[in-house]
């Protein structure tokens, strides 16, 4: 049997293998990200560039910042697997835009309901998805901009960014897309403003050669 890692424990929060692999244990310990740690950022550039690996690797940096404390032994990483969702996997979340919005749609009724246990209480309550992703402490949303944005889907993004806004929650967006380019692909200037204004001090664009450059045999911006 493989040995547990903690690098697994990130499938909790809804990390995919891919991304995972690319992680290193060493990302537990190195702190280079640690200045933009529980910051909302807005990571953008061609595909393949690493936003998702660079936005996983802040998340890290985010749960140690916050006390988050993960278990070093194999044994105590597996056993977080055979009980509860930890409060760690609650508050740290990865979302894939286009699968979040596949899944809504897909489940569309007046609520698409899950259990879950709430931080403050043993209870359960009723919470939608999107609310989860809503009021999680911090979020990754990956892929902005892949998704065709109808006026539902731009509604249900919409809502999760606003109150996200709202309530100074951190929240990581990687795009293909300059800001520039979002405000062409989208009906008005809401959703792009709150985005803005929450990373406005943090809009990163990732330079590096894609895998499709390489592919291609292109050269790197120079700048």
């Amino acid at each position: 049997m493989q040995r547990a890692t903690k690098t697994d424990l990130l499938s909790l929060c809804g990390v995919p293998p891919r991304v995972r692999n690319a992680i290193r244990e060493d990302d537990f310990s190195d702190m280079w990200s640690a200045s933009l740690a529980n910051q909302s950022v807005y990571l953008w550039g061609p595909t393949g560039s690493g936003k998702t690996i660079t936005a996983v690797r802040l998340m890290i940096a985010s749960m140690i910042k916050s006390g988050v404390e993960f278990p070093t032994d194999s044994r105590s990483i597996s056993d977080l697997f055979a009980g509860p969702l930890p409060d760690f996997a609650k508050q740290f979340k990865f979302v894939s835009l286009p699968h979040m919005l596949e899944s809504l749609r897909r489940q569309f009724r007046p609520r698409a309901i899950r259990r879950v246990i709430t931080l403050d209480s043993d209870e359960e309550e009723d919470i939608s998805l999107s609310e989860q992703i809503q009021m999680a402490h911090y979020v990754i949303l990956d892929d902005l901009g892949v998704e065709s944005m109808s006026d539902w889907a731009y509604g249900v993004l919409y809502r999760i960014v606003d109150y996200r806004y709202n309530w100074l929650l951190p929240t990581v967006f990687t795009s293909s897309c300059s800001l520039h380019d979002l405000a062409a692909k989208w009906p008005d200037d809401r959703l792009l403003f709150r985005i803005y204004e929450m990373c406005k001090q943090n809009i990163i664009h990732l330079r590096g050669v894609s895998v499709l450059s390489r592919l291609r045999g292109e050269e790197s911006d120079s700048d």
